[in-house]
């Protein structure tokens, strides 16, 4: 476990967060009865219910005011006599995994939620571990609950060893368990984590791994029972989340691998599998992945979590980016479409293109960095059917299905009007895609293009035009929880939540539009090669965690077209420019620099 409590980390031989005494009287019966484990219980047992203190490997008791205005004072031994007298009536209630630690530590410090160390005029109130336990600590344990990820977050631990398979009490741990699910049962009726969508969640689901089915009973956001291989005639379920006890471990990871960093990616892959009614699954897709989440995936999405109070500005500052509107002509119609820039009239202009369903916030951060406007023109529009671009009106009954000519003549027309010279462009996700189009057909015009999270060829994603159009979902709910998933776990929580709502504020009809583009419309493989890289320079900039553009995936885009330049990048996902705009710039400026001296060597030898 790797920690900051004073800006410098450490690592820990064990770390126990008790959610009262009761949990800690838990995790008391689980050592207690497993003597090749040493685990110390931290909490305050002050009798007033705990303070929530997190320990890196003291024993922590606190003095506090209202203990001695009742003239109680915690002392070593009634510390742990008074968790261990629980132990029957608590640990059914909770559910822990062993960590695998790295080191041991010989001294660390308690802090309480804030990160502050715990004084008193008399100093201190610690006792070292190793004056209590004889043996080397070998394990630590960590209880599923939404506070830790509290503590987490301001204290905060940079990341956790990979969870393992154990045993305890002769149960398995990790992964999927009747334990970890009771946990979750009792998080729900205990906590509101999920009481916003939990009010409309009616269903019974089932989760599978190698060895049971647990069928969970769900009436308005709580969990009523848990069957454990219930026969399917004595309880039907609406459907079935099935994948190898390994992925269900891997999956359920505060930062799980890129392979299992989402549930639609580990079907999409072939690691799991849903099947029953996917209407209904993606009715209650915030809830399922909510529970998830509870269940150790990336962590609950608590307001408590939420990002530090983000720095744009002092109060009445205006900003240097400009919005107004151009006047585009395609096929015959006059498109009034909204656009910012920012940087110097007379620099390279580079035009960026959003992905699907969003607009040109997704470059919000590039059109506001020194970084880029002072060597750039930087543009970035929305296209027409998204947010302030609004289409003509005699369109507006006729249906959006964007094609790969219309997108592609847009691009050129757009830049025409501003009367751009040579502009490159950045498009992400489906204005990735088109890049590959625009490098064919117009060669000449460009400067360089820059495909991010691109690909020549994605039929899979018309899967989801179906819950589009349906009226039984609800697009503002299901949308923003498949975004997430296409986003790296490491990410800036704000930039996240933020990227999260630019897709709750779209549409279903210009999702479903934007999709017959990229998994109908856009297959570029028998030309690719003949795009003239020497003169358009053309890059292909992949992310780590983006399951729709993998390394194999533009490896394969590379054996077709040689002469395009592969980056790979780490750390990031789907939605670089919005979703971690540091990384994503640690990336694609020295692209942007490469790019120029490549095209004026072109211009040179012509």
């Amino acid at each position: 476990m790797y920690l900051e409590p004073d800006g410098k980390d450490q690592v820990c031989d064990i770390v126990v967060l008790g959610s009262g005494p009761g949990g800690l009287a838990a995790m008391c019966g689980a050592v207690s009865s497993n003597p090749k484990i040493s685990v110390i219980p931290v909490e305050a047992s002050d009798r007033l219910g705990g303070n929530g203190i997190y320990s890196t490997g003291w024993l922590a008791m606190v003095d506090t005011q209202p203990q001695r205005d009742q003239g109680i004072k915690d002392t070593v031994d009634r510390f742990i006599n008074d968790c261990r007298q629980n132990i029957e009536e608590s640990t059914p209630r909770y559910f822990a995994v062993i960590l695998k630690a790295s080191a041991h530590v010989d001294e660390a410090l308690a802090l309480n939620v804030k990160g502050h160390r715990f004084h008193d005029e008399a100093g201190p109130y610690q006792y070292r571990a190793r004056e209590l336990l004889k043996q080397p600590q070998q394990k630590a344990f960590y209880i599923f609950d939404h506070r830790t990820w509290f503590l987490q977050q301001r204290y905060p631990l940079k990341r956790f060893n990979t969870i393992t398979m154990a045993i305890i009490n002769g149960k398995k741990v990790g992964g999927l368990s009747l334990e970890s699910l009771t946990a979750l049962k009792n998080t729900l009726e205990t906590g509101d984590l999920l009481r916003e969508v939990g009010g409309f969640s009616t269903f019974r689901i089932g989760l599978r791994d190698d060895e049971h089915e647990y069928r969970l009973d769900i009436s308005r956001g709580l969990i009523h029972t848990i069957h454990e291989d219930a026969p399917h005639a004595a309880f039907a379920i609406d459907f079935t989340i099935s994948a190898p006890s390994e992925a269900w471990t891997a999956y359920l990871q505060p930062e799980p691998a890129p392979e299992y960093s989402d549930l639609m990616c580990m079907v999409t892959e072939k690691r799991a599998d849903i099947s029953g009614d996917s209407e209904k699954l993606f009715q209650n897709l915030t809830f399922v992945y909510g529970m998830m989440r509870v269940l150790g995936h990336r962590g609950p999405l608590a307001p408590e979590l939420a990002a530090q109070k983000e720095y744009v500005g002092s109060n009445g500052l205006i900003e240097e980016v400009i919005g107004r509107y151009v006047h585009v002509e395609v096929e015959g119609h006059i498109y009034r479409t909204f656009f910012e820039e920012n940087g110097p009239k007379d620099a390279i202009p580079v035009v960026c293109l959003h992905s699907a369903n969003a607009d040109a916030r997704a470059y919000r951060h590039q059109l506001a960095d020194y970084d880029y406007t002072s060597k750039y023109r930087m543009i970035a529009f929305d296209m027409p059917w998204h947010a302030r671009s609004l289409p003509p009106q005699e369109l507006l009954r006729s249906g959006y299905l964007l094609t790969n000519s219309f997108y592609r003549q847009f691009v050129r027309a757009f830049c025409e009007a501003l009367k751009l010279e040579r502009p490159i462009v950045i498009g992400c996700s489906m204005g990735g895609y088109i890049a590959f189009y625009l490098g064919y057909h117009d060669a000449d015009y460009y400067r360089a293009l820059i495909s991010v999270a691109g690909r020549d060829y994605e039929p899979r994603r018309w899967a989801l035009e179906a819950h589009c159009r349906n009226p039984a979902m609800n697009f503002s709910r299901w949308c923003p929880n498949i975004t997430r998933g296409f986003m790296a776990p490491t990410d800036p929580v704000g930039c996240v939540d933020e990227v999260a709502f630019l897709y709750e504020t779209g549409s279903p009809r210009c999702l479903r539009g934007d999709l017959n583009f990229a998994a109908r419309d856009c297959d570029a493989r028998p030309f690719v090669h003949k795009i003239d890289t020497e003169k358009v320079p053309f890059y292909i900039l992949g992310g780590e965690y983006d399951w729709s553009c993998t390394e194999k995936q533009t490896d394969e885009i590379k054996s077709r077209m040689p002469g395009a330049n592969v980056v790979r990048m780490k750390g990031i996902g789907h939605f670089p420019p919005d979703e971690n705009p540091d990384v994503f710039k640690s990336y694609v400026l020295p692209v942007l620099a490469e790019a120029i001296q490549k095209s004026e060597r072109a211009v040179q030898v012509l």
